[in-house]
C-alpha cells in the first residue's frame, strides 16, 4: 500500500483494486458525469434529492466536488465494466458513506457492490481512523438491510431516515492495493 496525498490533483489518480481486479474503485471524471447523472436520476426516489439532474446541474455539482479535498467518489469497475458508484465524505471525527448506486442491474445480486463497500471501508480504516456512518431513508428497506448485511449497524432513527454505524466486530476487512498514476 502506498501513501496518498488528499488534494484535488490526486482525486482524479486514485485507484484501489481487489483481488486481481475483480473489482476497481477508481476516482470518477468528468467523462463520467453523464453516466453518474443517469444513475442517480433514474434512482431519485431512494435519496434525499429527489428532482432530476440537468446537464447543467451535474456540470456545477462536479466543479463543487473538486474543490472539496476529503470528498470522494468512485466509479465501481467488475472487470473493465462500469457497474456502479460510491463515495465518501471525511466530516469532523465520522467519514459519512453516500451516493451508492447499483447503476448495471444485471450485476446485482452477485455480492459485487457488497465487496466494492468493503473494500472502500477498508480503505477509510487505514486512511482515517474515523467512525463510518450512512444516512438511509427510512422507507429504504432494502439498502437498510444492504448495510446491516456489510456491518452497519442502526444507531437512531431522525426524521426522515435511519442513522447507521459500522460495526468493526461485524466487518469483513478487504485486502487492497492502491495504484496513483
Amino acid at each position: 500500500m502506498c501513501v496518498i496525498n488528499q488534494n484535488v490533483s490526486d482525486k482524479l489518480n486514485l485507484e484501489i483494486r481487489f483481488k486481481k481486479d475483480l473489482i476497481t474503485l477508481n476516482s470518477i471524471t468528468k467523462e463520467d458525469l453523464e453516466l453518474l447523472r443517469n444513475w442517480k436520476n433514474k434512482n431519485k426516489n431512494y435519496f434525499f434529492y429527489k428532482k432530476n439532474i440537468s446537464i447543467g446541474e451535474q456540470l456545477i455539482w462536479f466543479e463543487e466536488y473538486l474543490e472539496r479535498e476529503e470528498d470522494y467518489i468512485f466509479i465501481i469497475k467488475h472487470k473493465e465494466t462500469k457497474i456502479g458508484c460510491m463515495g465518501f465524505r471525511v466530516q469532523g471525527k465520522l467519514v459519512d458513506i453516500y451516493n451508492i448506486i447499483l447503476g448495471d442491474i444485471k450485476f446485482g445480486g452477485k455480492g459485487l457492490m457488497g465487496i466494492a463497500l468493503g473494500l472502500m471501508c477498508s480503505y477509510i480504516i487505514d486512511k482515517y481512523n474515523n467512525i463510518i456512518t450512512v444516512k438511509v431513508l427510512e422507507n429504504n428497506y432494502n439498502a437498510i438491510e444492504w448495510y446491516r448485511k456489510n456491518g452497519f449497524i442502526e444507531k437512531s432513527k431522525r426524521k426522515d431516515y435511519v442513522f447507521m454505524e459500522l460495526d468493526l466486530n461485524n466487518f469483513i476487512y478487504r485486502e487492497y492495493k492502491i495504484k496513483t498514476f
